[in-house]
C-alpha cells in the first residue's frame, strides 16, 4: 500500500460487490497491509470510491469517539510498534500478520483531544516532508536537465573572466 486506494487493478460487477458488501470497505476504515509490507495503514478518505477489501490487508473499523484512524495510522508507524509487528510476523522471505495478533495490539489511548492535537503536529511534518521531497525531485530532474544540455555542448558555459 503506498497511501493510495487507487493502485491495484482488481475488478468485480456490481453482483460481486453486493454479495461481498459485508467486506466493503467506508469511509474512516483503516486499511493495514498484512503480507510483505505488513504494518502499513491509510485511512479511507470519505471521496473513496467504494470497494472491497483485499485478502492481504485487515479492514479496522474503529470508533470515532474513542479513537482517531489517523492517531491509530501513526500509532502503527511508530518504531515501536513496528518492532512489535515484526516479531509476530510470520514466514521466511516475506513477512506475515495475521488479524489475530492485530487483534491483541495494546494501545495507549489518551483523549481525543490529545489525539487530534497529535495528529495535527505529526501531519504539519508529514506535509513538510512532502515538500521537501518534492523540492528535492524537483532539483535533481534540473540537474539530469543541465548535465544533458551542458555535458554534450548543447549548451556552452563562458567562464567569468579572471579579475586583475
Amino acid at each position: 500500500m503506498a497511501g493510495d486506494l487507487s493502485l491495484g487493478d482488481y475488478y468485480i460487477d456490481a453482483g460481486r460487490y453486493r454479495a461481498l458488501e459485508s467486506c466493503a470497505v467506508r469511509a474512516g476504515d483503516i486499511l493495514m497491509s498484512l503480507v510483505g509490507t505488513f504494518g502499513q495503514a491509510l485511512v479511507v478518505p470519505p471521496e473513496a470510491q467504494p470497494g472491497i477489501i483485499n485478502p492481504r490487508l485487515v479492514r479496522l473499523s474503529l470508533d470515532p469517539r474513542l479513537i482517531l484512524p489517523e492517531f491509530f495510522c501513526y500509532w502503527l508507524q511508530c518504531e515501536r510498534t513496528r518492532k512489535l509487528l515484526a516479531s509476530a510476523a510470520q514466514g521466511g522471505t516475506m513477512g506475515v500478520l495475521n488479524a489475530g495478533i492485530v487483534k491483541n495490539l495494546t494501545l495507549g489511548r489518551p483523549p481525543i483531544d490529545e489525539q487530534k492535537a497529535i495528529v495535527a503536529a505529526l501531519t504539519a511534518v508529514d506535509r513538510r516532508l512532502d515538500s521537501e521531497i518534492a523540492a528535492k525531485a524537483s532539483a535533481s530532474e534540473l540537474k539530469s536537465a543541465l548535465m544533458s544540455v551542458l555535458l554534450t555542448g548543447e549548451l556552452r558555459v563562458t567562464p567569468d573572466p579572471e579579475p586583475e
